[in-house]
């Protein structure tokens, strides 16, 4: 393939995956900045109605099983009876952490509720930042970085002289190969021991 279009396609491909790997950061910090701002929320009473584990599994190219803790609760606020169904703001489940949390909130047992005070029907069980919670900023950060580095690498390795171009060895993409990967594995570690 002549370098000019590995290059193009170099830079479409950046052009898709940063964007949307930063959108996906930009979410995930927001919903950790949520996080962080519901320990400080007031509390009141509440009461779990149901309480379970939701286990998907997808049938796609990976297969995989999921697990959401599908909590619903009623709590109190200025003499209004709310309804409640988020365990903790932005978190990220495994199998552990889903029946940990169901076995914390049971059916028909009392809770404490931390409810924003400039929306009332905004409340969560598990108020404060969680390890889990950086998940989705990572994900969109792990993303963007190797988009735009693909992107790098692509470019990097190709010479333009006279009139035409070629692949160099020893480039800079070369020397960034080995720290990239293992700046790769950091991430998915990373990911996995918070969720």
């Amino acid at each position: 393939m002549p370098s000019i279009i590995r290059i193009i396609i170099a830079l479409i491909v950046a052009g898709f995956v940063l964007p949307f790997g930063l959108w996906t950061a930009y979410k995930g910090a927001l919903l950790a900045v949520e996080a962080s701002q519901s320990a400080s929320w007031p509390v009141t009473s509440g009461q779990i109605i149901t309480s379970s584990v939701r286990e998907s599994t997808s049938h796609g190219r990976t297969h995989g099983t999921s697990y959401t803790p599908v909590i619903s609760y009623t709590y109190l606020v200025a003499g209004t009876t709310y309804t409640g169904t988020m365990v903790a703001p932005g978190r990220t489940w495994g199998s552990k952490s889903a029946n940990a949390a169901v076995k914390a909130h049971p059916s028909d047992a009392k809770a404490d509720v931390r409810y924003d005070p400039a929306n009332p029907t905004t409340a969560v069980l598990e108020p404060g930042l969680h390890g889990a919670n950086w998940g989705e900023a990572l994900l969109g950060l792990t993303v963007a970085t190797f988009g735009s580095l693909f992107a790098v690498l692509v470019v990097s390795s190709v010479t333009v002289s006279g009139g035409g171009s070629r692949l160099r060895g020893g480039t800079l993409g070369g020397r960034l190969v080995l720290p990239l990967v293992g700046l790769l594995v950091a991430e998915i570690v990373a990911m996995i021991w918070i969720s």
